[in-house]
């Protein structure tokens, strides 16, 4: 049963779906919470429980939500999951991945079209095309907005990006992106051009969609949340700097994650003043990598235990990214009171001079100066990691439901937006 005190039940009717392993559930539970729940369609629920990874809040589970509001669609999903267990089976990947979002669509079509009325469909980019696209064309009769979530760079700027850089590293040994299915890039236009709202996590990914096109007066912006009372200091009034100093970045060893501009310049300043020490899944050549061991210590995958005792260990964080949505890790970093560096890409929330600085991508002079700056004044290492623990807890994940329901009003309370047909 709803909550009693929920003055706004039925205010609006809302459908959310997207397949795979997205964070629909935390924002489906505050529609519920809400009373505008229509449907949560997932292809992540099983037998009352949620498949994807396990939420940081405690007690935010499936269990919130009654059956009758859940749609899951699991059997393309087992299948197209399969293909990363199954070597054989990876040739077939992209037709599966193809396949995965078409059935989903399809089926999750059919679930709105018996549910009856519906103000507004939510969903993902590169998931929800044939969704998006019917639900428009039946807009005389069913009258429903289209909400797409952008929650990464669009495909054609992750190509475009990756390409320029594999001209300038031909031998760090990545092409994987390249390879990418083309069906999300035609996805990803029509589901642009149908929607209402588009929401994005922050002003670069903002940018890359208007500079294409798109009408700046759809795009919301809605950072996401993290868990700022597990991600803490040990203590942020007796730190001491370590010498040399230690910097720590986390997240994939890639070139889209302009890792190789931070292993040059580290190499340039030198293993006497500073030690890099990197979390996450390696994608560039052990040849290239082995020629930084001097300067960089590689920790490899890790749980959140582990991050957070590395984090602290550490004491500068820095994200050199090249295209990113909305790096939970910078945000991570800073709430356990690192200051933080990071480039305009990295869709963080970083003060320049404040709590850390923000840098210009693909640039090995500018990370070599963010870095001399704290290994010249040590001191400002604890001010600036103050600020930036307190900077960080302006984006708990336990406010992010308030924030996700109000853009949802802000989108349906100002419905004036015109649909353009593929």
């Amino acid at each position: 049963m709803k909550s009693s005190n929920n003055i706004e039940n039925n205010k609006y009717s809302i459908a959310i779906a997207c397949p795979g392993r997205r964070r629909t559930l935390q924002q489906a539970s505050e529609l519920y919470s809400k009373g505008w729940l229509t449907k949560w369609i997932t292809s992540s629920y099983l037998f009352g429980k949620v498949l994807s990874r396990k939420s940081p809040l405690k007690g935010l589970d499936s269990g919130n939500i009654p059956s009758k509001y859940v749609r899951s669609i699991i059997f393309s999903e087992l299948l197209f999951k399969s293909t990363s267990s199954f070597t054989f089976l990876k040739r077939f990947r992209a037709d599966l991945w193809e396949y995965r979002n078409s059935i989903f669509a399809k089926k999750a079509l059919s679930t709105l079209e018996k549910s009856g009325h519906c103000d507004l469909y939510y969903g993902y980019s590169s998931g929800c095309g044939e969704t998006s696209r019917f639900l428009v064309e039946m807009k005389s009769s069913q009258k429903t907005m289209v909400a797409i979530e952008q929650a990464s760079a669009p495909q054609y700027f992750e190509k475009m990006r990756l390409s320029q850089e594999l001209q300038k590293w031909p031998h760090a040994g990545q092409v994987s992106a390249l390879e990418m299915p083309k069906f999300l890039e035609i996805d990803e236009e029509i589901e642009h051009k149908n929607a209402d709202a588009i929401i994005v996590a922050c002003d670069f990914i903002r940018n890359i969609l208007v500079n294409k096109g798109i009408d700046e007066q759809k795009i919301h912006i809605l950072q996401k949340g993290i868990d700022t009372q597990f991600f803490t200091p040990d203590s942020l009034s007796e730190y001491t700097v370590n010498s040399p100093l230690n910097i720590i970045y986390a997240g994939n060893i890639s070139l889209l994650k302009g890792v190789p501009y931070l292993l040059e310049a580290v190499k340039k300043i030198g293993s006497k003043y500073v030690h890099l020490n990197i979390v996450g899944k390696n994608q560039l050549s052990q040849k290239f990598i082995k020629q930084y061991e001097d300067v960089a210590t590689f920790h490899g995958h890790v749980d959140k235990y582990r991050l957070r005792e590395l984090y602290r260990a550490n004491d500068i964080y820095i994200h050199p990214s090249l295209s990113e949505s909305n790096a939970y890790v910078v945000s991570e970093a800073m709430a356990c009171g690192l200051p933080a560096i990071a480039t305009y890409e990295s869709g963080s929330f970083v003060r320049n001079g404040v709590d850390g600085f923000e840098i210009p991508s693909a640039n090995i002079e500018a990370i070599i100066s963010a870095i001399s700056f704290f290994i010249e004044n040590p001191k400002k290492i604890n001010d600036f990691g103050i600020n930036a623990h307190s900077n960080a807890k302006s984006f708990d994940i336990r406010d992010y439901g308030k924030r996700y329901s109000s853009t949802i009003d802000q989108i349906l309370s100002k419905n004036q937006f015109k649909r353009q047909l593929v």
